[in-house]
């Protein structure tokens, strides 16, 4: 699978703090910012990794670098998500799913496409008709170890989906175990912009079902 090269015109917190309208976020989507504070009390149990200070509080050059390694490391979940989608295969209620990171409004979409699941990193947004996860890195963190399934994180409300009911359970139906097992490992470029699953994996769609 192939992901996009990172559209520039469209800054994500990674590249810009500045750019993060949380607000505009909880506006299209109402109550997405209680994912905020159900991940704030689950670092809190213990049940969530505490966020990065030292790149949070870090400033000028500093920063830049230490956000360049932590888009890095997302980027290599959300593809290792994406190879986690394409393993199990697609349900036609949710054919293309956009995700949203709450901390840096980065969104990355995917849909069935040639037979697998196409993943796109830092995309601009969601497609009409897309169901939307809104979620935070400290759960992605959780998901690529395989601490957190997220049927779990939605119960838990570390992961809130937007969409149809029927869209909703579907994608919790066929994808709520995901996180049960830690998630494939993926190579790519500094900046995500191509991936291989280790080692690569027939898709589901591709088995024909089998």
């Amino acid at each position: 699978l192939l992901a996009a090269a990172p559209d520039r015109t469209h800054a994500c917190g990674f590249e810009d703090p500045t750019t993060v309208a949380i607000g505009a976020l909880n506006f299209l989507y109402p109550d997405s910012l209680h994912v905020t504070g159900a991940i704030w009390a689950g670092q809190q149990s213990g049940d969530l990794a505490m966020p990065d200070r030292t790149r949070l509080q870090a400033k000028g050059e500093e920063r830049k670098r230490l956000d360049a390694m932590a888009y890095y490391k997302v980027t290599r979940i959300l593809q290792g998500l994406g190879a986690a989608f394409d393993e199990v295969g697609t349900d036609p209620e949710v054919s293309e799913v956009a995700l949203v990171l709450v901390e840096t409004a980065l969104w990355t979409h995917y849909a069935a496409a040639g037979g697998s699941v196409a993943t796109t990193v830092h995309a601009t947004g969601p497609r009409n008709g897309d169901l939307v996860l809104v979620t935070g890195e400290a759960l992605l963190a959780a998901l690529g170890k395989g601490r957190l399934s997220l049927a779990q994180a939605a119960d838990k409300g570390y992961l809130r989906l937007y969409g149809t009911p029927e869209q909703e359970r579907a994608f919790l139906a066929t994808y709520g175990t995901i996180g049960l097992q830690p998630l494939p490992a993926v190579r790519q470029s500094v900046w995500g912009q191509r991936f291989l699953p280790e080692p690569p994996a027939q898709s589901a769609l591709a088995r024909g079902g089998q």
